[in-house]
């Protein structure tokens, strides 16, 4: 056998790398055999016990040159390969070469895990958030699996809105809200008032309003665990919230109290629960009542009794005290009075200043107010020409009138009448509405219902046997609740009529019964989302407790 070790050679670019040297009797260098000046002749025989040596170091290829140059980092945009995460190209403007520099903190960089969302910092590719995955669709469960998935969009079966007002009982299914069943509603396209069936069996007094099928959802307020005979008085929408003022009875003694009405429910201020009085009024963070008292809403829950509001108004320059205040109106630095004196012999107005801080009042005049009884006020404060409240007033002389009164704004001391009306026997205010255009309407007893603007009003057909307790405005329609004057357990009725309409006939209203024993809504307030009523007790035995009533208006 031939003596072999291993051993390579170049031969033109190419590396040869052999298994094992050849001797002078293996090469034939007088032969030309293509492979260059000589050829080589092999004889691997057998290999050596020693096993192969390692393989020799390869001699790199040539260097690609000197980077890039450039005069600003634009040009070295893609000219770098092999960039790390938050690493960019940039221009070294001390050697006018592209160099890798650190991406600006708050650069977006990508750690390959789809649930996770990350910015560099410092030249770190940090996690700063979990990845949500919400579609928008209230129909998946959106949640990140893990790397390897990603975000899923699971179908669930959740209830859900399918936009359509006349189907209820709406579930997801495959991703999508599939209709529930179907209302026997007919809404779209149907005035305002026009009856139908939401087919949801807890609202009552279902009607068409805004191309949407409900009716009124009821809620029940109880102050206490024995109390018996709640019942709500007045109520109003101010300060960013809706104040309900009521009463009850525990223990033979009778309380009065305010609430916030949130979302349909009675929220109990039992700071302003009190005995000496019985709550007539609110308005604006104010509640009074009977021996002229009065309680200013501070805030939350807390309310202040008997204050420096209170003392002011005891303090009053006047000839006579209060007896009953029947109306109230604030801005939150400025409050109106209205009510009887003690002796009630006249009306006697107060207005007060600085209530927040340092209040002090003084009376304001109207002429000829011996015989007026002041039943509620109110006003719209986005109004340009009603610059302060308008009362509703009753003449309680021998021959009655209705008048609606106006106080001018600003620092005036003195109440207009702006509104006359003869009267019926035993007619009587019981609410006013202002729509968006300050046209009044207000409605009372005996079918009473007056409509105008300025100085000049009028009556307008009475709604035939009716007994009219509240009135509010809801888009360009005007909705008046009341009862048959019978009272007792007879069904509370709402009408609605479109404002712009000049036949004011019984028969050009809407009638909608709302079918509930032995209460009576008394008043009503409406905002962007609903229409909310409450309720008195018909019977003095009552015990089921203050009604709140919800009327959800479609967005």
């Amino acid at each position: 056998m031939k003596s072999h070790v291993h051993c390579w050679g170049v031969l033109g670019s190419v590396v040869l790398v052999f298994a094992g040297c050849p001797t002078s009797d293996d090469i034939n260098l007088g032969e030309d055999t293509g492979l260059g000046q000589w050829d080589i002749v092999l004889d691997l025989g057998e290999p050596s016990d020693d096993g192969p040596p390692p393989p020799p170091d390869i001699p790199k290829p040539p260097d690609d040159g000197p980077p890039p140059a450039c005069t600003s980092s634009d040009e070295c945009e893609g000219v770098i390969e092999g960039l790390e995460l938050c690493e960019v190209a940039v221009c070294d403007l001390d050697t006018n070469v592209c160099i890798a520099g650190l991406a600006a903190d708050g650069a977006t960089c990508d750690d390959n895990n789809p649930c996770t969302i990350t910015l560099c910092s410092a030249g770190i590719c940090e996690v700063t958030d979990i990845e949500e995955c919400d579609d928008g669709n209230p129909c998946t469960t959106d949640k990140c699996i893990d790397s390897a998935n990603g975000c899923q969009n699971i179908p669930n079966l959740d209830p859900c809105d399918d936009g359509n007002s006349c189907t209820i009982g709406d579930i997801c299914g495959g991703g999508v809200c599939l209709p529930g069943n179907t209302n026997t509603c007919s809404c779209t396209g149907q005035p305002d008032g026009e009856l139908c069936d939401d087919g949801n069996a807890s609202t009552l007094g279902d009607f068409c309003f805004q191309d949407g099928c409900g009716g009124f959802e009821f809620s029940v307020f109880n102050p206490a665990g024995n109390s018996l005979s709640a019942g709500f008085v007045r109520m109003q929408a101010g300060m960013g919230t809706i104040m309900a003022v009521g009463t009850d009875l525990r223990g033979g003694q009778k309380w009065t109290w305010a609430v916030s009405i949130v979302d349909g429910q009675a929220v109990y201020h039992q700071q302003s629960a009190r005995t000496d009085t019985e709550y007539l009024a609110v308005g604006d963070g104010l509640a009074a009542g009977t021996n002229g008292r009065v309680s200013r809403w501070l805030s939350g829950q807390s309310w202040e009794k008997e204050g420096t509001f209170q003392t002011a108004v005891n303090n009053a320059p006047s000839s006579t005290t209060f007896g009953d205040i029947s109306a109230v109106w604030s801005d939150g630095s400025v409050a109106l009075l209205f009510g009887r004196n003690a002796a009630n012999s006249t009306m006697k107005i107060t207005r007060c200043d600085g209530i927040e801080a340092s209040p002090t009042c003084k009376s304001v005049g109207l002429a000829n107010a011996t015989g007026y009884h002041p039943r509620m006020a109110t006003s719209r404060p986005e109004s340009s020409s009603l610059t302060g409240p308008l009362v509703a007033v009753n003449s309680l002389a021998s021959a009655p009138r209705s008048l609606i009164i106006k106080h001018p704004g600003a620092n005036s001391n003195t109440m207009n009448i702006i509104a006359d009306i003869a009267s019926a026997s035993g007619m009587e205010w019981r609410d006013l509405a202002i729509a968006p255009d300050d046209k009044i309407w207000g409605v009372g007893s005996l079918g009473l219902t007056v409509r105008g603007s300025g100085t000049a009003f009028a009556s307008l057909p009475a709604l035939p046997n009716k007994d009219l307790d509240a009135a509010v405005m809801a888009g360009d329609h005007i909705l008046i609740f009341g009862q048959s004057e019978s009272g007792g357990d007879s069904n509370q009725m709402l009408w609605i009529h479109k404002r712009g309409d000049n036949d004011y006939e019984p028969s050009a209203y809407h009638a909608v019964e709302i079918p509930v024993d032995s209460i009576r809504i008394v008043d009503a307030v409406v905002d962007s989302t609903a229409i909310t009523v409450i309720t008195k007790p018909t019977g003095s035995s009552n015990t089921s407790g203050a009604w709140i009533g919800t009327r959800t208006i479609t967005p």
